[in-house]
C-alpha cells in the first residue's frame, strides 16, 4: 500500500503524496469499493516537533493542514467522486485532545463530525485502547480501533 496523507501538502499547495486510494474487493455479493484515507495530526509540522522540522528534506517544504477539514474534504470525493462503498481513514492521531499537552489527538473529532467515513485505524499515543463506536452527525456509527 503506498503512503497516503490528505493532510499533507507541499508549499507550493500541492498534496505530498496521494490523499486516498480506491480497491475493489470481490465478495459473494459482489463488488464492494474499498476507500481508504490517510490522515496526519497537525503538530507534526509545529516549531516544537522534534521528528521532522529539523530534516534537511522536510524543512519549509511541507506543511500539514487541519486532519478534519481535510477529511471532509476528501470523503466527499471518495463517496460523489468514485463511489467508494466503504471509507477506512487510517490516522496518525490519538483519541480525544488533552489541551495544551495533545492538542492533535483528533479521533473522536473526525468520527463524529466528517459524514462518510465508516471505521477509523488511529495510532500516535503508543497506549492501546478497546475497539468502540461513536455517532456521526447523521447518527451512524464509525468503528474506531
Amino acid at each position: 500500500m503506498p503512503i497516503l496523507s490528505a493532510n499533507t501538502y507541499k508549499v507550493n499547495g500541492e498534496n505530498y503524496t496521494k490523499p486516498y486510494i480506491i480497491k475493489e474487493l470481490k465478495t459473494d455479493e459482489g463488488t464492494i469499493k474499498l476507500g481508504v484515507l490517510g490522515l496526519t495530526i497537525k503538530e507534526v509540522n509545529d516549531e516544537g516537533s522534534r521528528d521532522l522540522k529539523d530534516m534537511p528534506s522536510y524543512k519549509n517544504k511541507l506543511y500539514m493542514n487541519d486532519l478534519v477539514e481535510d477529511a471532509q474534504k476528501w470523503a466527499k470525493v471518495m463517496k460523489e467522486k468514485e463511489k467508494a462503498d466503504i471509507i477506512v481513514a487510517v490516522a496518525h492521531s490519538g483519541e480525544k485532545p488533552k489541551k495544551p499537552r495533545h492538542p492533535g489527538n483528533r479521533i473522536q473529532d473526525l468520527a463524529q463530525n466528517v459524514e462518510g467515513i465508516d471505521a477509523i485505524v488511529a495510532g500516535h499515543t503508543h497506549v492501546a485502547f478497546e475497539q468502540h463506536d461513536y455517532k456521526n452527525k447523521n447518527g451512524e456509527n464509525v468503528i474506531v480501533t
